[in-house]
């Protein structure tokens, strides 16, 4: 691979820079890159650059990633890229990625020169095997930092000394000189300004020391789980930083060792841009009596217990049992019932282990009907009835309007033309354990607007709408109830001997209760 002619040729400049060494920094290569193109008779027309980037994967390397998209799917009017060396085009762990991309941009070209670099980058086989040999030196070199980077940190820690950065609810960072010496709390985001510098943990404020004795007691004494402790600390507008507590904020508090007064580090890894992955525990870096404990170690060992117990970090046999304990107790399973039992996993925790609550199901040999498809039925019937009765609204009453009328329109409510709303309300019927008719009332929308409602019952086979009261609002039945035709929550209504009477019977009751046009029975707009 040659420069591709003498005299005036157009090229782009790649530059990237991490931090590693001042003989990087940008203007260096871009002044080593001007003479290169200086003696080999090349212009450079564009720069592609990465500033503090590391060079172990493309992902976050914008400028290297547009240079090839630039490269490869457009035509250029540059004819060669220049780079500083081997390592500012990339330390990649595996070698072949580099030639990769270089590889694409040869075929494209646009060979790529390596202006510090003391062979040339011209296809011969010396070259060949000193590119290679750089590119192994390079992904070599990463691999070495990242160890001493790491030895280092660990060091840190054994001398009791903070080589994290957030120390965590309920501990501050305290800048100490090179002695050992205090010198002041550091603030989020605050940084050291002198090398010699170091940084030890410190318990925080005493209301933060309070709140966290309290997060264990709730979780010890009171058996909550962490999700109640995070609403409860909510509530109580404790501050966690810009956040709101979670389950997870809890969580942290009730499982890290340094609110005993112990130095964790390594607890998860993520070397050389991999992702994270967790750290055996055995393979931790500890130290014991670092700082001021916040909670004893019998109190930290009580909620790892729990921790343990719970159901998620039980085997598949021990949670199969518990759901059965549960089934024998209630006769039935429920996603409700599995999320009420304190000692039974939670839908979440039975779907994570054993794929969903149908397989779990199926192993327990329990028949269970499917609520999902039940409901879809249920909202199909009642939208049925709805169309009918709209239908049939319109037929008696010319004035009846819907927001959105088509022939699918299923009404939660609909208006006359004096500007009086009414919500619709259809509850299907079913027998009770005696074989007495019920109906189910489970209007959500109805009983928040606080409209006058037509409450509708369907016959048994909740194929028809037998019985209407006319109702000044629903907003004093409960979801979900069971109502019965003498109940007593349908009293302040009016039952109607014809659905053709229902103009009627609206309007009175609204004069009656001083509506005009376009107000509800409650004083409520419709709108």
């Amino acid at each position: 691979m040659t420069i591709p002619t003498k005299g005036n040729v157009p090229a782009a400049q790649y530059l990237r820079m991490s931090t590693e060494h001042q003989k990087y920094s940008l203007e260096n290569q871009t002044a080593a890159i001007q003479a290169y193109a200086q003696q080999n008779g090349l212009t450079v027309i564009k720069t592609y650059a990465d500033s503090g980037k590391s060079g172990l994967v493309l992902k976050h390397r914008e400028g290297l990633a547009q240079l090839l998209h630039d490269v490869v799917g457009t035509t250029q009017a540059y004819r060669a890229v220049l780079v500083y060396d081997v390592s500012r085009w990339g330390r990649f762990m595996d070698t072949d990625e580099s030639a990769y991309y270089e590889f694409h941009c040869k075929k494209a070209g646009v060979p790529v020169f390596y202006c510090a670099e003391t062979f040339a980058n011209d296809g011969t086989m010396p070259s060949l095997v000193m590119k290679a040999l750089k590119r192994v030196m390079a992904s070599e070199y990463s691999r070495e930092l990242s160890q001493k980077v790491f030895e280092g940190m660990k060091a840190m820690i054994k001398r009791g000394l903070w080589a994290g950065s957030i120390p965590g609810y309920g501990l501050r960072r305290m800048l100490v000189s090179a002695e050992g010496k205090p010198k002041q709390i550091m603030e989020y985001g605050d940084r050291k300004n002198l090398r010699s510098d170091r940084t030890i943990l410190v318990p925080g404020p005493p209301d933060e020391i309070k709140w966290i004795r309290e997060i264990y007691r709730m979780f010890i004494k009171d058996k909550r789980s962490t999700p109640y402790i995070a609403r409860v600390l909510n509530r109580q507008n404790v501050k966690n930083g810009a956040s709101l507590w979670n389950y997870q904020s809890v969580r942290k508090i009730l499982t890290h060792e340094k609110y005993t007064g112990s130095l964790v580090w390594g607890r998860w890894t993520q070397k050389l841009r991999t992702r994270s992955i967790p750290v055996p525990r055995q393979d931790w870096t500890v130290l014991p009596g670092a700082l001021k404990p916040i909670v004893d170690r019998k109190t930290f060992d009580s909620a790892q217990k729990i921790m343990r117990d719970r159901p998620q970090n039980q085997p598949d046999d021990v949670l199969l049992d518990r759901v059965r304990s549960l089934l024998a107790r209630k006769k039935k399973l429920t996603s409700r019932l599995l999320n009420q039992s304190r000692t039974a996993p939670s839908p979440g925790c039975c779907k994570e282990r054993f794929g969903s609550l149908a397989h779990l199901y199926e192993l327990l040999n329990y028949k269970h009907t499917d609520t999902a498809q039940t409901r879809e039925r249920t909202r199909l019937q009642i939208g049925k009835l709805q169309i009918a009765l709209f239908g049939r609204l319109k037929n008696m009453f010319a004035d009846v309007r819907v927001v959105r009328e088509r022939t699918s329109t299923k009404p939660k409510t609909f208006r006359f033309s004096t500007g009086l709303t009414v919500a619709v309300v259809v509850c299907l019927s079913e027998r009770t354990s005696l074989g007495s008719l019920r109906w189910r009332f489970t209007a959500t929308s109805a009983r928040l607007r606080c409209l006058p409602t037509l409450l509708c019952f369907c016959n048994a086979t909740n194929t028809q709408l037998r019985t209407y009261y006319v109702m000044p609002s629903v907003a004093h039945i409960k979801i979900v109830s069971l109502l019965k035709q003498s109940d007593n929550r349908l009293s302040m209504g009016i039952r109607l001997k014809r659905l053709s009477d229902l103009r009627k019977v609206l309007h009175s009751m609204a004069d009656t209760q001083g509506i005009n046009d376009s107000t509800t029975i409650n004083g409520v707009h419709p709108d």
